[in-house]
């Protein structure tokens, strides 16, 4: 059941990462943080950046919004934080 579990909520969190990387020049999947760098009581269940040129943030935050509402009942919070520094979108291997 557990697994069941896990591969829905990476689905779901798949299908929103795609939907936000419509806005973005450039997008990655990150590690997700424990509990002790978040502060929260639940574990990460994603972690992604998204690199939004200027005059699409606006749009991007409203849909942002509007998933949160969506996902809420289901038990998934979203946090959008930011902006950070674009070397999040570097690779120096």
């Amino acid at each position: 059941m557990k697994k069941e579990i896990e591969k829905e909520q990476d689905r779901q969190c798949e299908h929103v990462h795609q939907k936000f990387s419509l806005f973005a020049m450039d997008s990655d999947i990150k590690k997700n943080l424990g509990k002790d760098v978040t502060g929260l009581k639940e574990n990460m269940s994603w972690n992604s950046v998204y690199l939004v040129p200027k005059d699409k943030v606006a749009a991007f935050l409203d849909t942002v919004n509007v998933k949160e509402k969506e996902m809420e009942p289901a038990g998934f919070r979203i946090n959008a934080t930011g902006p950070w520094p674009a070397y999040h979108f570097s690779s120096f291997s």
